[in-house]
């Protein structure tokens, strides 16, 4: 925010000096008397200056369409990984027990001490999340999100994540996340994305989220702790 700040001060200040100069030069000019110098330089200022913003603005284009380094083994969970079809959703986590499988879905009241400490107030995360085919769509930058696509922003504090504007949307427990309703959503377990009551939903592999039919993919430019994850799930797949 403060950078973008800097940027609209700098283009008002450039743009500023070249209607001073600009104003004063054809008015001089006109009338035939002596060029105005003050208004010369301010002109050449001012153009100095805009074609200065054009080519920070450029830079940082180019930089965000930049490809990153190549994926590192993922350090989302420390859970074994588990196989899954790609083509088709497997059946739900099931509990075996005196001869019998019942489908089950853990979801504490409260979440444990533990489980509260896995997601900080402040996270270290910071990068991009983007649409492989499309380009980027979510901007991470500590417990911020910048939803690019409505320009939406959002902030994770402690297991509470809040929208600008207005205020309170989701819960986090643990693994999982909730809608502030009580509507449960998605759950992160090892290396998958699953749709509470649902199944599974996406994976994560590497630095890449793909959709479980193959539909839809995103690479992500850092590894992102779980909280960040299961907002970036929300904000990918919706409700």
């Amino acid at each position: 925010m403060r950078r973008q700040h800097f940027y609209w001060t700098y283009l008002v200040i450039s743009i500023l000096l070249i209607v001073y100069g600009g104003f004063f030069l054809i008015r001089e000019f006109g009338n035939g008397s002596t060029l105005f110098i003050s208004s010369i330089i301010a002109l050449s200022v001012g153009v100095a200056m805009l074609l200065f913003y054009g080519a920070l603005r450029l830079v940082d284009y180019l930089r965000s369409k930049k490809n990153p380094p190549q994926p590192t083994q993922s350090h989302f969970e420390t859970e074994p990984e588990t196989e899954t079809p790609a083509a088709s959703k497997p059946e739900p986590e099931t509990e075996r027990g005196q001869g019998t499988e019942n489908p089950i879905f853990r979801y504490p009241d409260r979440p444990s001490k533990k489980e509260r400490s896995d997601t900080v107030t402040y996270i270290a995360a910071r990068g991009y999340v983007r649409k492989i085919g499309f380009g980027p769509v979510l901007e991470i930058n500590g417990s911020r999100i910048r939803d690019m696509r409505s320009n939406a922003y959002y902030r994770v504090e402690g297991d509470a994540v809040y929208g600008d504007g207005s205020g309170l949307l989701y819960q986090i427990s643990g693994k999982r996340i909730r809608s502030i309703g009580g509507r449960e959503l998605y759950e992160l377990s090892g290396s998958n994305i699953y749709q509470v009551f649902g199944g599974y939903y996406a994976s994560v592999s590497g630095h890449f989220i793909t959709k479980y039919d193959g539909s839809e993919k995103y690479e992500c430019d850092d590894d992102f702790p779980r909280a960040i994850l299961l907002v970036i799930a929300v904000l990918l797949f919706g409700e």
